[in-house]
């Protein structure tokens, strides 16, 4: 895996933290889908509202700062490994060793 020594305790960890994060994300995704499909009809009727837009708007947030908060709890800072859009950080084919 590119030099990184992966042991069966590190894969069984990092799928546990994966399996708690994606059970807490998939908690927040009926309401999302509820505001998103409210706002839908409402744009399908030419009828939207500031209230749902607003509520759209609140819930991706919410959704998207829980998935960094869970990381960052976890692993602490992302920076070294991120840029300020957040997009993954190219180190020369290096793998992160403190995964």
């Amino acid at each position: 895996m590119g030099g990184m020594l992966y042991t069966l305790p590190t894969l069984i960890i990092l799928t546990q933290r994966e399996d708690q994060r994606l059970k807490s994300q998939a908690k927040r995704l009926p309401r999302l889908l509820s505001a998103m499909c409210d706002l839908l009809d409402r744009l399908a009727q030419s009828q939207p509202t500031e209230q749902a837009y607003e509520e759209m708007a609140f819930l991706i947030g919410i959704y998207q700062k829980g998935t960094w908060g869970f990381i960052r709890h976890f692993y602490g800072s992302v920076s070294s490994y991120v840029d300020r859009w957040l997009k993954v950080l190219s180190y020369k084919g290096v793998l992160y060793p403190s995964l």
